[in-house]
């Protein structure tokens, strides 16, 4: 059956045709991703195109070197935008008006301003649209959230989540740019245990304290971000970005008054131990890799593609707000670290 998308006079089913504007990391993963899908990546964009087109599946995709082309002459029913942060809001924006839906990755812009205004642009058009947050898609934080309305540990109390990178598996040399990133550990990391916060408890929250700090030698952007997290319920979350980790690890522990869990990413796993019992748990989880949560949000995106709706989750009113709290979080550290004088002495 086919159906019509909002702002778009094409009629699409349940296969869509897709774009990738930017083909690094990210890209390449969201393209594994759509063929997993079932779904037709017809072209791809990136600046370094004859170094992408090497890495092209196969002779039948259009490759460009500007996405703007590549929308002109393509007809896409959706576009993932993979290219760093700075270059996200006029990707998403130019595609958005050409009414094909977007899935763009997080950050939405290299600061809360510009994701704002891509945010009402989008709206306007009426094109679905989804923000790459794929840890909302990891199959035990979804379990965890369904067990959480369920009241299964009560009502939380506080979330503790750690997202640690190994420095020497980061390549990407424009996270160290703060005109491309926007910053460092803070809005490459933290950004997601900050939305992940928002997910699980189904309220929004404000930042009551954050530090920043830079470990290496000659770092030109933060590589440690913790935050200090009070919801609107009076729960607390405690976030821990870490860009220069000597290993990578992501685990959340999430406490309530009759219990607590444990979720991990490597491998998949979520842990409970609830009142009166002092035994953990191990809930049954049928992911296998971390990066299953990708394949599922693309799944999901490709879900409201065909069905012409917006998203429930991974809104861009989500990527608006972890951006706000990111930025909130940057203005509270750059505060702490400011001299404070006393009696005429700093």
């Amino acid at each position: 059956m086919q159906k019509k998308v909002p702002g778009n006079q094409r009629m699409v089913s349940d296969m869509i045709r897709v774009g990738i504007i930017g083909f690094g990391i990210m890209g390449r993963r969201h393209l594994s991703a759509y063929e997993r899908a079932g779904q037709q990546v017809v072209a791809i964009a990136d600046v370094n195109w004859r170094f992408s087109a090497d890495l092209a599946p196969d002779q039948s995709v259009a490759m460009y070197s500007d996405y703007e082309l590549m929308l002109a002459e393509q007809e896409l029913d959706a576009v993932s935008v993979c290219t760093p942060p700075a270059m996200h809001a006029d990707a998403a924006i130019a595609a958005a008006t050409a009414g094909v839906a977007v899935l763009c990755e997080k950050p939405l812009a290299e600061d809360a301003r510009k994701a704002r205004e891509l945010a009402d642009i989008v709206a306007a058009t009426g094109v679905p649209f989804m923000v790459g947050f794929f840890h909302r898609f990891h199959e035990p934080l979804m379990k965890l959230r369904d067990l959480l309305r369920e009241n299964a540990l009560g009502k939380p109390v506080v979330m503790r989540s750690r997202f640690s990178v190994d420095s020497d598996r980061e390549v990407r040399e424009w996270v160290s740019d703060v005109a491309i990133s926007g910053g460092g550990a803070m809005v490459n990391s933290a950004v997601h245990s900050l939305d992940i916060f928002r997910y699980l408890t189904g309220s929004d929250a404000n930042v009551s304290g954050s530090a920043v700090s830079k470990s290496l030698p000659g770092a030109v952007v933060e590589d440690t971000a913790l935050v200090l997290l009070c919801g609107n319920e009076g729960d607390l979350g405690i976030v821990e970005a870490y860009g220069s980790a000597p290993f990578r690890t992501f685990e959340l522990w999430m406490q309530g008054p009759e219990g607590e869990a444990i979720v991990t990413w490597d491998p998949p796993g979520l842990r409970l131990r609830r009142r009166p019992s002092t035994t953990w748990e191990a809930l049954p989880i049928s992911a296998v890799d971390p990066f299953e949560r990708i394949d599922r949000g693309i799944s999901y995106f490709c879900s409201i593609v065909a069905a012409g709706r917006q998203p429930e989750e991974a809104t861009a009113t989500d990527g608006v707000r972890a951006l706000e709290l990111v930025e909130s979080a940057y203005r509270v550290a750059t505060a702490f670290r400011a001299p404070k004088v006393v009696d005429g002495q700093c």
